[in-house]
């Protein structure tokens, strides 16, 4: 990148760095500049005919190397979600062609909510003066963890299928030969039934959603080019808010657990990935050793470490992180959690700053699971049920990878422990607008 002439920081705005992307990201090789009102417009190479067709309404979230819109398809009426990727990043994605499998995969089925996966409906790329941006163009899907808090289920009941929905749909990804790469609460969706949102004007779901929060951006160095950055950065809009007020009748049905964001992603009889991005509390030991012990950040994705991966994840959305987000002491947690720690993980399972919090500890499997376990009945599950998460979770959260059985295995074994009660019973209502337990 070039230097740019103004240190330390390149651009006039004012923000809180939780609610936006990096601005810093807008760069050559970098970010698409996208901001409310634009209309995106993809090119039909055969035709080289080009139409105004995706209206940006609010920006959905961001990451490492991509952002996500919400949109209003002008040609077909309906709403969507627009992912935007990093120019570097879309010349060696193939998230495109992944998402393209799995939604072929299951092209027997007329009903696509029924998919476990978020759905590809167009991908195309669009030219900024920053590159050439992969966009696809997908159904909308809510993070899971802004939404179940409020759907009016009893616990025990949407309990079991977010944990069903997501081996079902983890085994679905494996079965169709792909790995995601890249499992954890931020990647766990549930998808907005009826086409909802079409029904909505554009000033419908901005009045739900709430006025959206803007800071302008102005680079410092006069020399740049300004239309490789948004003239303001968006926050995140509140879908969630949107549904409560506007479509709460969405929020009585079960929900469609997706997966998504498979960026990360792989083919899995081609050769493995040699770098991850999965946040270290929700990466496996395999992954996190290596880093940990050589700083080394490539390691092979598999299905192994997928399934660690989402075991993390199911307990997060149930008890919040099972390890912590520091290196010096989630080798340790592992290993009370595991047991059987590898003989070289001896000087790295007690650094120096855990001494005092050692003897607080559970110390064997056993004991933490126990914890666990009664933490589950406390928060109000069924004896039964913690029973069933808690014996799952051991299952998936082995150290050695060839012990970790298949998703569909784990999908088997997770039913048969399940008690007699139905998986789904319907709408056992509690308040509908106050958050419920977790």
């Amino acid at each position: 990148m070039r230097p740019l002439s103004d240190k330390p920081y390149p651009f006039m705005s004012a923000m809180l760095p939780e609610l936006f992307e990096n601005v810093e990201d807008y760069e050559p090789g970098g970010l698409l500049p996208v901001k409310l009102g634009d209309i995106l417009v993809p090119g039909d190479s055969e035709s080289n005919i080009h139409t105004l067709r995706f209206r940006i309404l609010g920006k959905m979230g961001y990451g490492a190397f991509s952002t996500v819109w919400l949109a209003r398809d002008m040609t077909e009426g309906s709403v969507v979600a627009v992912k935007t990727a990093r120019a570097d990043s879309s010349l060696t994605s193939c998230e495109a062609a992944i998402l393209d499998r799995l939604r072929s995969s299951d092209s027997d089925s007329d009903d696509s909510d029924a998919s476990p996966v978020v759905q590809m409906l167009h991908a195309f790329t669009v030219q900024s003066p920053n590159g050439v941006h992969q966009v696809l163009i997908m159904e909308p899907v809510i993070p899971v963890k802004e939404i179940w808090p409020y759907l009016p289920f009893a616990l025990g009941v949407k309990t079991r299928s977010l944990v069903r929905q997501l081996l079902e749909g983890l085994a679905f990804i494996h079965q169709r030969g792909v790995v995601h790469g890249d499992l954890h609460p931020s990647n766990i969706g549930v998808s907005i039934q009826d086409h909802a949102l079409d029904r909505l004007s554009d000033m419908e779901i901005w009045r739900g959603c709430g006025h959206p929060t803007v800071v302008p951006v102005v680079s410092k160095d006069p020399a740049r080019n300004p239309a490789s950055i948004p003239t303001f950065l968006t926050a995140n809009m509140e879908i969630s808010s949107l549904l409560r007020k506007t479509l709460p009748d969405i929020l009585a049905c079960e929900p469609r657990v997706r997966i998504m964001d498979l960026g990360s992603a792989r083919f899995a009889d081609q050769a493995a990935s040699s770098s991850w991005v999965t946040p270290l509390e929700f990466a496996a030991p395999e992954l996190v050793f290596p880093k940990i012990a050589h700083k080394y950040l490539e390691a092979p994705l598999d299905r192994a470490t997928d399934i660690w991966s989402l075991a993390c994840t199911i307990w997060y959305f149930l008890g919040g992180p099972l390890f912590p987000s520091g290196e010096n002491s989630i080798l340790h947690q592992m290993a009370c959690v595991c047991g059987d720690a590898p003989s070289e993980w001896t000087p790295f399972l007690q650094p120096e700053d855990m001494a005092k919090t050692r003897a607080a500890q559970a110390t064997t499997p056993d004991l933490f699971w126990a914890e666990k376990n009664a933490a589950l009945i406390e928060r109000g599950h069924t004896l039964e049920d913690a029973r069933a998460i808690t014996a799952l979770l051991r299952r998936m959260l082995r150290i050695d990878p060839l012990d970790r059985p298949a998703a569909s295995q784990l999908l088997d074994f997770y039913l048969a422990e399940l008690p007699s009660a139905p998986l789904f019973s319907g709408p056992l209502f509690l308040p509908l607008m106050q958050p419920s337990t977790m």
